[in-house]
């Protein structure tokens, strides 16, 4: 006895639904996964901002150290404080004080631009990260 019209069309739509919900659990999953990577992606590009910030931080106080003991013509070992950890004898000459001055700038700068991708890839993440829960509440195509 073969299978009626109506049963046999039941039969398929029945496949046809199993496929289709197993089509979405996967891409359920592929989304679950990429959001689970972008999040640790963020926790890492949040930890290197904190790193950056601080160290930003201490060169913005180094130079401001050092900016001082010029302008005063100050440079014995309680002057320069803990911008002292750049040179290699207590009592620098106003050369060497200005040569590392500059140079902490360069740093400052590197460590700004260095910031500044950071920033602009956290930013991507978080976008991404949004996009994927909006697509993940979204209602699914059946």
């Amino acid at each position: 006895m073969r299978p009626s019209s109506e049963e046999t069309l039941a039969s398929k739509a029945k496949e046809e639904t199993i496929a289709e919900k197993m089509m979405l659990n996967n891409k359920e999953e592929k989304l679950t996964d990429e959001k689970e990577k972008l999040t640790d992606e963020k926790e890492k590009l949040t930890d290197e901002k904190e790193k950056l910030t601080n160290k930003e931080e201490k060169l913005n106080t180094d130079i401001l150290i050092l900016a001082r003991c010029l302008r005063e013509k100050k440079f014995h070992s309680a002057d320069l404080g803990d911008a002292l950890d750049h040179f290699s004898t207590c009592t620098p000459s106003a050369a060497d004080v200005a040569n590392v001055l500059e140079e902490l700038k360069g740093s400052r700068r590197s460590v700004q631009g260095q910031l500044e991708k950071v920033q602009g890839r956290l930013e991507a993440v978080q976008k991404h990260l949004t996009f994927l829960s909006a697509t993940a509440e979204a209602p699914p195509q059946v």
